[in-house]
């Protein structure tokens, strides 16, 4: 294939609140896929109902990186991460200062 008939596969989703399973199922589609993006359009951790920044932060310091980390063996995919209305603007700094996404 040329790199004029080269294709980028993106996966899209949004509104996971912090479920890991879905982020599992995710992950292993965009490993089946041989994606190379995956976009998070909001809402990436805990859910609305369950709002609370320390667990947020907990998310995105340990939680979902260790994560990502359990599929980067099979998953290549870029992450790109956009926060949402129930991601708390207090914990900015601990996504943009991860390595695992950028946003």
């Amino acid at each position: 294939m040329s790199n004029a008939q080269k294709s980028h596969i993106v996966v899209y989703t949004a509104d996971v609140a912090g479920n890991l399973s879905q982020y599992r199922a995710l992950f292993n589609f965009a490993s089946e896929t041989n994606a190379d993006s995956i976009l998070l359009g909001g809402d990436v951790s805990t859910a609305v109902e369950n709002i609370d920044i320390l667990k947020q932060r907990a998310f995105f310091e340990k939680i979902f990186p260790e994560l990502i980390e359990s599929y980067r063996p099979k998953m290549k995919a870029d992450i790109i991460l956009i926060m949402g209305n129930d991601d708390c603007r207090a914990n900015m700094d601990v996504a943009k200062s991860n390595k695992y996404w950028t946003n």
